[in-house]
């Protein structure tokens, strides 16, 4: 059985936010254009450095700031009268400019993660990188962009039909692939195919890889389903075309020996939750693929990109057990190891939780109670609040700055602070709100 490790997303920000900090200096005017472009080319190449170290092969998902946005990009979907660099244009798209609002921003699926809404009113044409998105000449490198599918579904495209779409996107993607030399494997994240397909879905779907095509001589692309799971009807429409499905651990049982599991070129598997920060269990990863080996690659992956996690547990004081991006990577190839004959994992298990026994578990008080417990707080029927963070200003930044330059110490900086808190009470209270808010102005990452 050839089985083989494979991450799908890694946290592009890096251990300690070093892309986070580029962005905001150059958005500040503080990094020149050049100088932002070398850090950018050093920080992705650092992000796949580091994952070849954990796992042997690497995910080129370095979105400078998110993929549905730099996918509409590389498909040329912009605003007619908005111009500039690649920079520019996503600068201005995700953070709006004096003359035009940004697009709008919404969840990412189930996620504290939020995505740049596309807005299209003409089919695209081709798809063309942008500099820091250009395919490296790199054998081990999986490169990913949102898939066809997905790319309708999240974006507004009122004047145009769904299907059409989909198959001028499809062909752009798939033109663009079949012109590459570099060797990469393509990667396409799917989100949206692990919801449930109405017939008018099935047939975008279908449009929409019929028009990419067959994936050519280089290897099988893979199609990331990150949040539910794809239908059968997916599986086999996909696996028929060439095309790599993610599915579930916990769905392989069934699947095997199945038209949508035998269709499937090779076996992408998620065998770890990569959302949880606690360790996954190997056991049923063993019994579920153990005589799985019918003769084709198993790709173990985890269920989504690890970007959702804290980059590593390493110079943190935690308890024992966490598992952050980097532990799961390196979990994840002594799996692969594991299922070919290779040393058995081991996984330190986290502090078992001490729970009050089922007797001491209180109801909370009646209504008429709480309401009485609340009393003295003077409410009117229908308070007023803003309920959180107030903004981040300037004068708030300034000093953070100053205490990181070492320009004035710990005391002045906490005093600042305070008074920043006081007198944003004061005007809240001007204002007329009934439950105030202190503002977060200490939290120095959101």
């Amino acid at each position: 059985m050839h089985v083989v490790a494979q991450l799908i997303g890694y946290p592009r920000i890096g251990p300690n936010r070093e892309l986070k900090w580029a962005l905001e200096r150059i958005w500040s005017g503080r990094l020149a254009a050049d100088a932002f472009a070398e850090r950018v080319d050093e920080l992705r190449r650092t992000h796949l450095a580091e994952q070849r170290e954990a796992i042997g092969s690497a995910v080129d998902d370095f979105f400078l700031y998110d993929e549905v946005l730099e996918t509409a990009l590389m498909l040329g979907v912009r605003p007619a009268d908005l111009d500039g660099t690649s920079f520019d244009l996503l600068t201005a798209l995700a953070r709006g400019t004096a003359e035009r609002e940004a697009w709008e921003m919404t969840k990412w699926f189930d996620t504290n993660y939020h995505y740049v809404v596309p807005e299209l009113d003409h089919l695209p044409e081709r798809l063309s990188p942008m500099s820091w998105r250009e395919p490296l000449p790199d054998g081990d490198i999986i490169w990913p962009i949102l898939g066809p599918y997905s790319f309708v579904r999240l974006s507004k495209h009122a004047l145009l039909d769904a299907t059409d779409l989909g198959r001028a996107v499809g062909a752009a993607m798939g033109a663009w692939v079949r012109s590459q030399s570099n060797g990469f494997r393509l990667q396409l994240d799917e989100p949206c195919l692990g919801m449930r397909l109405d017939p008018a879905d099935e047939a975008l779907r279908d449009a929409a890889y019929d028009a990419l095509g067959e994936p050519g001589d280089g290897a099988h692309p893979l199609v990331t389903v990150q949040f539910g799971a794809a239908s059968a009807s997916t599986l086999h429409a996909l696996g028929a075309r060439g095309y790599s499905v993610q599915v579930p651990l916990e769905r392989v049982v069934a699947l095997r020996g199945t038209p949508g599991w035998n269709a499937q070129p090779e076996h992408v598997v998620a065998v770890m939750d990569g959302r949880s920060v606690w360790p996954d269990q190997f056991d049923p990863v063993r019994q579920a693929l153990g005589g799985a080996d019918d003769g084709r690659t198993l790709r173990l992956v985890p269920s989504t990109s690890l970007m959702f996690l804290p980059y590593t547990v390493e110079g943190e004081e935690l308890t024992r057990g966490f598992q952050f991006a980097r532990e799961k990577a390196r979990t994840l190839a002594t799996w692969a190891a594991a299922l070919t004959g290779g040393p058995a994992p081991t996984t330190t298990e986290p502090p078992a939780a001490v729970w009050p026994a089922i007797g001491e578990l209180q109801s909370r008080p009646p209504r008429p109670a709480r309401r009485a417990a609340q009393a003295d707080l003077d409410l009117p029927p229908y308070p007023t609040t803003t309920t959180g963070s107030l903004p981040q200003t300037g004068e708030v930044r300034h000093l953070r700055a100053q205490l990181d330059r070492g320009e004035i110490n710990r005391a002045t900086y906490d005093t600042g602070i305070a008074t920043l808190i006081t007198d944003s009470v004061a005007w809240q209270e001007r204002m007329g709100l009934d439950v105030l808010v202190h503002g977060e102005f200490e939290r120095t990452d959101m």
